[in-house]
């Protein structure tokens, strides 16, 4: 059935399709996976990029469940994580706490999520979550995140990290960007700008 998860082998091609879909997608290259598998110089980028994400499944099996994942808009930034988990940690903060110490915050690269009791608030992605964190909390450089805090305060509001190992494929702001991609368009943060 469509709506089962796929098999060991197939759910991991179809991970490492999200990541290069968002790749693709991301700058500098604006294109649709249709138009990148049917050229032939674009496909052999397409392949370039999976070996280095997937060295160990074929190109063609990516390039397939590439497809398979836009026709079904079946993209979840978990599962990018389950096959390359990139030494992940993940830690949740009282914002509060985290403007009085930032050191808490590890000094690497990273998604973070700030939310409230109702939700998700606003996903970004940076080299350097503490600096960035402790930025926001300062004075956001993000209208609407400023906007939020200044007039709602840190109370109630809490900082999620996913901390990357700063030697992993997550130093590459296009990876931290495909998977912030992913977590916006699937928590759906009310402050964000599309991605």
């Amino acid at each position: 059935s469509s709506n089962q998860w796929p098999s060991v082998p197939n759910f991991y091609a179809d991970s490492s399709s999200v990541v290069m879909l968002q790749i693709f997608w991301d700058e500098p290259y604006q294109l649709s996976i249709d138009r990148v598998l049917c050229c032939p110089r674009l496909r052999d980028e397409f392949d370039r990029v999976a070996r280095s994400v997937a060295p160990d499944v074929e190109p063609y099996r990516l390039r397939k469940a590439a497809f398979g994942l836009r026709k079904a808009r079946r993209l979840r930034p978990e599962l990018v994580v389950r096959i390359a988990d990139w030494g992940r940690r993940v830690m949740t903060f009282p914002a509060a706490e985290v403007a009085r110490n930032p050191d808490l915050v590890p000094d690497a690269p990273g998604v973070y999520i700030f939310r409230d009791q109702t939700g998700y608030l606003y996903i970004g992605e940076s080299s350097n979550l503490r600096h960035r964190v402790a930025k926001h909390l300062d004075h956001s450089d993000r209208k609407s995140l400023a906007h939020y805090l200044w007039k709602n305060g840190l109370e109630g509001i809490t900082v999620e990290v996913h901390a990357f190992d700063p030697k992993s494929k997550a130093k590459s702001r296009t990876v931290r960007r495909a998977y912030e991609s992913e977590l916006i368009r699937s928590r759906r943060p009310r402050l964000n700008v599309a991605p």
